[in-house]
């Protein structure tokens, strides 16, 4: 039975770990039988003049004593010889193993140049966590050198099972990932890893490296001549666009190996560093220290999920995606019986598989021995001392056991899961056994009415509670007095004014909740109680496995974390001198809008409580992980909980700026199909809006019915809806074409700039004046706790709040895309050019011509004055149901009516002065509104799918993406869903990229007008297979337009993609 140290060698025989060091300066001979693999590897300079320390394996049969085989040294270039690869058309090729064939790989920029090079016979040799010594990240970049002298170092294998071989260049700063499809190039790491085959018995370094001394092979070896650079970016990688690079050598001869005698020549200061020790120690420390130093600099300015490849267009990569695109398993721990063997087997099961590129383990069970009595009583577990702690260090052992498995059978632990179960944020009860003062508590309220003149005391009900402050109200005039100055050691007591008042005492209770084991999680508002959290876990993890972060683990993953599970009311101690820190005054006598209405502040008051808590949930807790994970060279990935919810202000605050400081936005899909439909639009709008290149979608977890179809109309749904990386288990019956159908969607439609007419404004400023903590019991639940269901189901949701019902009736009925804006995104992040609102990211700056705001009484002023500047500049506003009366801010109501005034043609909210416009037929009317400079304004208090195409027609004559078909209505919701046909539109790599996708149950045969004149290809993402597209270029309303026949079988998708 294979241990945690072992391997398995291709026959299956068992080899064992050895601790001693090879000797440097005794050549290993090297075997003749078996594949070979080169290691061609520029001068990087070994200037300590000691090799790498490599650990040495043997098996049973030992080492095979071949003397006459050893490595030679000399200088000499390598020239062509006949029958070896050969160079043309800026592509090297080699001759595979019997069976294989022919194997082309594109020269790197700059040419192939002098190398030095290394023969390895598989099963024997193995270069394993060998550190790289030069780790310039993206750093001083140079083109490559047109002669010898460059510092690239390249590891050039046979890749089996779809494992990686992984280089670093020095000239470009850059780690390249080889993979069976060809060069991926991903940026970070400072290691050589060498993953391509399990099984090998020992090691061998070049020790005469160390003397500048150069190796050439004769006899049948490939050589490679100097050849010109392809088209491409120099300095930004390999080939052309970064795409594929040199890939796999398969030599098929047994080879003879020659020694020649050339001196090498060294630079003087190589010579006085070889004369003295310890100043060659110190000048490779102090260069190392500086390369660290600047290359976590770098690390910490940008995502790391930036990667250069997926920028690029390359048919090869759509043709086999690397594992990078493709699936994650998910692998269940149970720590209370989780062994080795149960590790090694579920790693090598999943990679004989081949259905998923990379996995994620989530812990769960385990001993409770770490735990605290407090933390135990107060989520009803009992003590348990059977199997693995959570966190321990022989919990990190196996987890070291899991990734160098999954290393050596080719399948990466990409995502690094932060939790014991979930939410995230409990660092599986430790984080309240250490630090009891970090758990997360919720607002209070003691209250009573009172008729003054009087004086009353208020008391904290409970033994713990945290004293926040208190409050008069006027029951009539909703006058307000802070007066929290009179606290006492037990709450408050204070006079109260002739009159009908309510007297409020606020306070914070840190109990548990839920009393289970999903609680006992952090202040998530509080930024120490965070980093204490950090430190738990996050730092728990880099200090054991530092080595493999960056690669492969990718990025972190957090499950659920959300705040209505506080009690429905989360808060935080240090919330009102925050407050008055960033906006100069205190909450305090704002307070009681939390649950009542205060009258005509009642808005504005809601908005600076919730919003100020939405802004701390997003810095202190994903803000501050963020960072970590930037700081680390990882991404921060996770999705909420309960993301479909349509005011989520309870819950998680604002599920737009939540993802404002994370890598990888994220959304949960479970139950079924079509459950998260509503949310994933904001999801991906928001990555949108801050410019976030990836997102991330949880799926199939809990699926009612899971069925390979189940599974493709998920994915191909979500993938129309800007989701670019899947987490989750899928039936295994999808097996590996299920995988690279995900794996080629991830491929194309990750990064790019997103084209849409639409922008939908976000209505948060509604959806925060409308909410309030409150104890009723809910329409649809009158027996479950008020304060856990009140939140989760948004509380009263208006009439009026038809964002996520405008957004279906859109995307699927319409089939039109759009792209929620943020209002903070709309007033910091857009300008107005061309009567276009422009939002003006970097990478991805969508044009809109048209801003739809969906409908409420409530808008921030910025909004409302850039609303007013899009109009004037000739920009569409379609306003429904309810337009805004009032401003998110105190004191400025005056701003949001003038705007209705001028854009909408409503004196004072009067409408009769607008012009009405009947849709005689349905007996419905709507409003329109036009100024001198060509912007039209339109109200619709009923819209239906009639009422708003024929207004969007209007507006928009030209549509980018006009699919012929009839609207589909109504669209089937929930459990009932099945299905639709939806797109999404990019522009990669100044190349279109159209995906359509059809989840239904029916066939769809139907012509597509896109505007503009294309020249397509098809790209089949379930074969990837490519076919020219038929089209046919015309002009509609003055503009030119290209029509494509759109054909596709149930459940299939397909993409249109530019030259």
């Amino acid at each position: 039975m294979a241990g945690a140290g072992d391997r398995v060698v291709p026959d299956g025989a068992p080899v064992e770990r050895r601790g001693r060091l090879l000797d440097r300066r005794q050549p290993v001979p090297l075997g003749s039988e078996g594949s070979r693999r080169i290691l061609f590897q520029r001068l990087l300079g070994e200037h300590s003049g000691r090799a790498p320390e490599l650990r040495h394996r043997r098996s049973a049969g030992g080492l095979d004593p071949a003397p006459d085989r050893h490595l030679a040294c000399g200088r000499q270039p390598l020239a062509p010889a006949p029958g070896d690869a050969t160079c043309a058309d800026g592509f090297v090729r080699f001759q595979g193993l019997p069976g294989q064939g022919e194997r082309a790989s594109p020269i790197p920029d700059g040419g192939l140049q002098y190398f030095q090079y290394a023969l390895v016979r598989a099963g024997e040799h193995n270069f394993w966590k060998r550190p790289v010594r030069t780790a310039r990240q993206f750093a001083n970049q140079r083109p490559a050198q047109p002669s010898g002298g460059s510092e690239d170092q390249f590891l050039i294998g046979q890749p089996r099972a779809g494992r990686a071989l992984v280089a670093q260049s020095r000239s470009r700063g850059r780690l390249f990932r080889v993979e069976p499809s060809g060069l991926r190039v991903r940026p970070g790491g400072f290691r050589l890893w060498d993953a391509a085959a399990a099984g090998h018995e020992s090691c061998e370094w070049l020790d005469r490296l160390a003397d500048r001394k150069e190796y050439a092979v004769g006899g049948g070896e490939p050589r490679l001549a100097p050849m010109p650079a392809p088209r491409g970016n120099p300095g930004a990688g390999f080939g052309d666009g970064d795409g594929l690079g040199l890939t796999e050598v398969f030599p098929h001869r047994r080879v003879s190996l020659r020694e020649h005698d050339g001196e090498s020549k060294e630079r003087p200061m190589m010579q006085i560093l070889r004369q003295m020790p310890v100043l060659r120690y110190l000048f490779a420390c102090s260069l190392l220290s500086f390369l660290l130093l600047a290359a976590t600099s770098i690390w910490a300015a940008g995502p790391r999920s930036q990667n250069p490849a997926d920028l690029v267009v390359d048919y090869k990569l759509f043709q086999n995606p690397p594992g990078e695109y493709r699936g994650h398993w998910w692998f269940t721990w149970n720590l209370s019986t989780l062994t080795e063997e149960a590790v090694i087997k579920m790693i090598r099961q999943a990679a004989q598989s081949d259905a998923c590129g990379s996995f994620m383990i989530t812990p769960s069970g385990g001993s409770t021995i770490n735990l605290s009595e407090a933390f135990l009583r107060g989520t009803r577990r009992q003590p348990d001392t059977r199997g693995v702690a959570y966190l321990s260090e022989e919990y990190f052992r196996l987890y070291r056991l899991a990734i160098e498995e999954g290393l050596r059978n080719g399948l990466p632990m990409r995502v690094l899961y932060d939790e014991l179960q979930y939410p995230s944020g409990m660092a599986g009860g430790l984080l309240y056994s250490k630090y009891p003062e970090a758990g997360a508590k919720s607002l209070e309220l003691a209250e009573r009415n009172v008729t003054g003149p009087a004086k009353i005391e208020l008391s904290i009900p409970i033994e713990n509670g945290i004293y926040v402050g208190a409050v008069l109200m006027n029951r009539e005039t909703f006058e307000r007095i802070d007066v929290s100055r009179n606290k006492t050691a037990k709450g408050a007591i204070f006079p109260v004014p002739k009159g009908n008042w309510k007297a409020m005492l606020f306070y914070l209770d840190p109990t548990i909740r839920p009393a289970s084991n999903k609680g006992g999680f952090v202040d998530y508002l509080d930024a120490g109680a965070v980093d204490k959290f950090i430190q738990i876990t996050f730092d728990a993890y880099y200090s054991r496995l530092k080595e493999y972060f960056g690669d492969p683990i990718q990025m972190t993953f957090y499950d659920e974390p959300c705040m209505h599970l506080s009690n429905g009311r989360m808060w935080t101690p240090g919330f009102n001198e925050a407050f008055q820190k960033a906006y100069g005054f205190s909450p305090m006598k704002y307070y009681p809008a939390l649950w009542y209405d205060i009258g005509p502040e009642t808005a504005a008051a809601r908005n600076a409580l919730f919003g100020f808590r939405t802004r701390l949930y997003a810095e202190n807790y994903i803000g501050r992980m963020a960072a970590w994970c930037a700081r680390h060279n990882i991404d921060l990935s996770g999705h909420q909980d309960q993301e479909e919810v349509r005011n989520p202000v309870g819950i998680h605050g604002d599920l737009m700026k939540v993802f404002e400081h994370q890598q990888i936005p994220g959304i949960d899909d479970i139950y079924f199909t079509g459950r998260s439909n509503v949310a994933y639009k904001v999801v991906t709008s928001s990555a949108f809006n801050w410019d976030k290149p990836l997102v991330m979608a949880e799926t199939y977890a809990a699926y009612r019915q899971m069925s390979p179809s189940t599974a493709l109309k998920t994915a191909m749904d979500q993938y129309a809806m800007g989701v670019n990386v899947q987490i989750g288990g899928r039936p295994r019956a999808l097996g590996p074409d299920g995988d690279r159908f995900v794996g080629r969607m991830s491929y194309l439609l990750r990064h790019g700039r997103h084209v849409a007419d639409l922008a939908v404004l976000y209505p948060i400023a509604f959806m925060q004046a409308a909410y309030f903590f409150a104890t009723p019991p809910t329409s649809n639940r009158p027996a479950s706790p008020p304060q856990f269901y009140w939140p989760l189901e948004g509380g009263l949701i208006p009439p009026e709040l038809d964002y996520m019902d405008l957004g279906e009736m859109l995307f699927r009925g319409l089939r039109l895309d759009f792209t929620y804006l943020h209002p903070e995104v709309l007033e910091k992040r857009t300008i107005i050019e061309n009567g276009l609102l422009t939002l003006n990211n970097k990478e991805n700056r969508e044009q809109f011509r048209v801003l739809i705001l969906p409908g409420g009484d409530t808008i921030s002023a910025a909004a409302a004055k850039r609303i007013v500047e899009f109009y004037r500049a000739g920009g569409v506003i379609v306003a429904t149901r309810r337009l805004p009366s009032k401003s998110a801010e105190f004191g400025r109501n005056r701003e949001v009516l003038e705007m209705v005034a001028e854009v909408f043609g409503f004196p004072a909210g009067d409408p009769l002065t607008a012009e009405i416009r009947p849709v005689v037929d349905d007996f419905k009317n709507y409003f329109a509104h036009r100024n001198s400079t060509g912007g039209r304004a339109y109200f619709l208090p009923e819209p239906d799918i009639k009422l708003l195409n024929a207004v969007l027609r209007e507006a928009v004559p030209v549509r980018d993406v006009d699919i012929q078909l009839p609207p589909m209505w109504p669209v089937k919701m929930g459990t009932e869903y099945d299905g639709a046909l939806t797109y999404i539109h990019k522009v990669k790599d100044s190349r279109d990229i159209y995906f359509f996708a059809n989840s239904q149950d029916t066939a769809v045969d139907a012509s597509v007008v896109l505007r503009g004149k294309k020249n397509l290809e098809i790209w089949n993402p379930h074969t990837g297979e490519r076919l020219a597209a038929e089209v046919r270029h015309s002009e509609q309303n003055g503009e030119p337009v290209t029509t494509v026949r759109l054909r596709l079988a149930p459940v299939t998708a397909v993409f249109f993609v530019g030259p």
